[in-house]
């Protein structure tokens, strides 16, 4: 079997010297560099390969000297001096939210556009004396030219670095680096020294370089080919140097995947409601997921005599005729519905867009919306943080414009996910649940829907870290929380290479979240479970440790494993089920819920027994809702919840790391406070 090129990109960021090293020290994340590398794979998809100019969709977080704002604006016009006239703009689909820039770019932009803008590229790539730097201090007591036309005559950093690579003598001593990484080095204080960060830079960028950009398939990776092709690459950037340093790392906008009537008995939840009688109707639950078809019959209010209200969509106004400013373009919303709001995440990206050059191509967004985008832009240039009053009103789902058909989500995880939460199907409705009674921990609790995921199943973190994001804003300013949890039931493998664990984007701002007072639970992830081939080429089943997922290595989070959904003590940990701990040691996962067969309901008024974690984490939120609803001083203080919800589970008696604290018993924990 070929050996892949990104295999060989791996082995190369990790080597220093003649020693192996298992860190790297440049901004731009080790998946990265290993994502474009595997754009020349040859066992790489023919659709992959012709994806928009081969470019990679990345997440660029600012330095702390620097704002998301400003990253996304340096970015914007370093590549607007990369456009060739005439040409047609790049999707480069350049657009922020709090924290990060998200951006597709090629190859060489990632080198000539944001690696400049970088620390590591200012301070160490660039650590070399300037070429005849001896000569020029001999002349500056003479020269005429005033400040300003010596700065604009100064060499920026990239033309510095094809000097020294149009140098004979440091190419001859760059030769010797690559072909022997032991060889002596030139102290910095003489001339043509050489940083090891740039031996380092043109080995991998070389060698991305002439595969990916140059189109070399066969040929040898000389050290003359690899600083050919370093200095071919840097060759013609227009920019000029940046001020201060912007970018702090780069890594992959990652895409995240969506990984119950006997199992509300199984963790007690349904003798927890007829014993303490909670009502949960005050409390509202953010699903974030894929979305929640807010016409389902199992999430519709009753009205005083006991009957399901039938779904009405109408202006989102008090009164019962909208005013003529309303009626002139009124939102509108499912009413008598529990899943009181809608927003989708998955246009978040398209509508603060930034164009590069001139206005943004034609979209889908109205013009409406694009004012308010264009203001928010505005905004956070100037300074100010995002206006999410006035981006809400443009994701969110308008059932009446868009029509029921197209506001319904095609994809069935969300609803069943928000189903298992809050679901209240029972026989005496029309259409009445197939097979009896189903209802969900919370059967009374109020939800709002945030869809990450669109209609073909994909989904990226930039999404997940908006809506997260948002949360914290519908909040802040509030004496009592408008969203008191949060459930994600989805899941983005953690690459232990490139991250801390727990570390990462996701986990970073669930673990904001929780700080804010907000309960979030996050399923564990279904790679509990591999089949491995051993060197005989034998095929063989097994378990995987440490194969917690993202956002469930969030610290903060309370993150859920699965059981089965009514013999728990004979089956134990479904066999799925991630299992811990975390890759930096932290005891993980927190607790088990049923995972296995679980029906709830699904879009178009159906139901559908469904498996995985996903299914396990929204038992545990509405265990969570019930404490709230019971214990209302709880409310704003995740982390006595969690405690709480872990010290009272009962113990199935397997080891830590596949159960964390066992499986969750609302009864006991009710009766614990």
């Amino acid at each position: 079997m070929p050996t892949l090129f990104a295999d060989e990109i791996r082995s190369l960021m990790l080597r220093s010297e003649s020693i192996q090293r298992f860190m790297q020290d440049s901004p731009i994340f080790g998946d990265v560099w290993v994502a474009y590398a595997a754009l020349a794979d040859p066992q790489k998809s023919k659709r992959e390969s012709e994806s928009d100019d081969e470019r990679i969709d990345l997440l660029l977080y600012p330095h702390r000297d620097s704002s998301a704002a400003a990253l996304a604006e340096e970015i914007r016009k370093r590549l607007a001096q990369e456009l060739i006239e005439g040409s047609p703009v790049p999707k480069y689909r350049l657009s922020l939210n709090d924290t990060h820039v998200a951006v597709r770019l090629s190859f060489a932009e990632l080198i000539r556009v944001a690696l400049p803008l970088t620390k590591w590229w200012q301070q160490y790539v660039c650590k070399f004396a300037a070429i005849d730097e001896g000569a020029n201090e001999d002349s500056a007591e003479g020269e005429s030219e005033s400040d300003a036309e010596s700065e604009v005559s100064a060499p920026t950093t990239m033309e510095r670095i094809i000097a020294l690579l149009d140098n004979p003598d440091v190419v001859q001593r760059l030769i010797q680096h690559l072909e022997n990484p032991d060889a002596p080095r030139h102290s910095d204080s003489e001339p043509y020294a050489i940083s090891y960060d740039l031996i380092w830079m043109i080995r991998i960028v070389g060698t991305i370089a002439r595969k990916v950009v140059e189109k070399r398939k066969t040929d040898k990776h000389t050290p003359t080919k690899l600083i050919e092709a370093t200095r071919n690459l840097l060759n013609g950037a227009k920019q000029s140097d940046p001020l201060g340093f912007h970018l702090w790392s780069v890594s992959l906008n990652r895409q995240i995947t969506i990984s119950t009537s006997k199992s509300t008995a199984t963790i007690k939840a349904d003798a927890a409601r007829l014993l303490f009688t909670p009502k949960s109707n005050n409390l509202c639950w953010a699903v974030i997921d894929s979305g929640i078809d807010a016409t389902h019959i199992a999430f519709r209010k009753f009205d005083e005599t006991g009957v399901k209200k039938l779904p009405e969509f109408g202006p989102k106004t008090t009164k019962e005729q909208p005013t003529k400013k309303q009626s002139a373009k009124p939102k509108t919303a499912v009413h008598n519905s529990r899943v009181v709001k809608t927003f989708d995440f998955t246009k978040f990206r398209e509508l603060l867009e930034i164009p590069i050059v001139g206005t943004a191509e034609a979209s889908s967004i109205n013009p409406v919306d694009e004012r308010k985008a264009k203001s928010t832009q505005d905004a956070l240039m100037n300074g100010q943080m995002l206006l999410w009053d006035q981006i809400a009103s443009s994701i969110e789902v308008d059932y009446l414009t868009n029509g029921i058909e197209n506001s319904i989500p095609k994809i069935q995880h969300g609803t069943h996910v928000a189903g298992i939460l809050a679901a209240d199907w029972r026989p005496g409705d029309k259409p009445g649940p197939p097979g009896g009674v189903l209802q969900g921990v919370c059967p009374d609790i109020t939800l709002y829907d945030l869809r990450v995921v669109n209609e073909r199943s994909t989904g990226a973190e930039f999404n997940v870290l908006a809506a997260l994001q948002f949360i914290r804003f519908i909040n802040s300013g509030k004496d009592q929380p408008v969203v008191h949890g949060v459930n994600i039931s989805m899941s983005i493998p953690h690459d232990v290479a490139n991250y801390a664990c727990g570390r990462t984007p996701i986990c970073d701002e669930c673990d904001r979240l929780v700080g804010s007072g907000v309960v979030v639970v996050a399923a564990a992830g279904n790679l509990g479970y591999a089949q491995f081939t051993t060197d005989l080429g034998l095929r063989s089943d097994g378990y995987r440790a440490v194969s917690i997922t993202d956002p469930g290595n969030a610290e903060l989070a309370i993150t859920v494993g699965a059981t089965h959904r009514s013999h728990p003590h004979r089956y134990g940990v479904s066999y799925f089920s991630s299992r811990g701990p975390t890759g930096d040691g932290r005891a993980k996962p927190d607790i088990l819920a049923p995972g296995e067969k679980i029906m709830a309901p699904v879009p178009n008024g159906d139901a559908k027994a469904l498996d995985g974690t996903s299914m396990a984490a929204p038992h545990v939120s509405g265990a969570a809702a019930l404490l709230m609803a019971r214990h209302p001083e709880l409310i704003g203080r995740p982390a006595d919840i969690k405690r709480i919800l872990c010290s009272t589970a009962t113990d199935l008696g397997r080891t830590r790391e596949f159960q964390g604290a066992g499986m969750l018993d609302v009864l006991r924990a009710l009766q614990s406070v």
